[in-house]
């Protein structure tokens, strides 16, 4: 499978199957709702197949981006 969710991180997904292919929606999420980041991703393809052979890089790129987003925001807001 792909990397590992980073820590103190939700994550959520949901597959949608379609007559033009395949989405494929990622949330993660970290933190309270006054002090949250967030972030959320789509992937479409136009075949299962297609999906099958990027689902797994989209995946480890958006948990890459979210443990990214997550530094920076502590960062620039302090981290409790």
């Amino acid at each position: 499978m792909g990397r590992d969710i980073p820590d103190d991180m939700d994550e959520s997904t949901a597959i949608t199957h379609h007559d033009q292919g395949v989405s494929f929606e990622i949330k993660l999420q970290h933190g309270s709702a006054s002090d949250r980041t967030t972030v959320k991703a789509k992937l479409k393809t136009e075949s299962e197949a297609e999906f099958e052979e990027k689902r797994d890089d989209f995946q480890n790129e958006v948990r890459d981006g979210a443990e990214q987003a997550h530094k920076h925001h502590e960062e620039v807001f302090g981290d409790d």
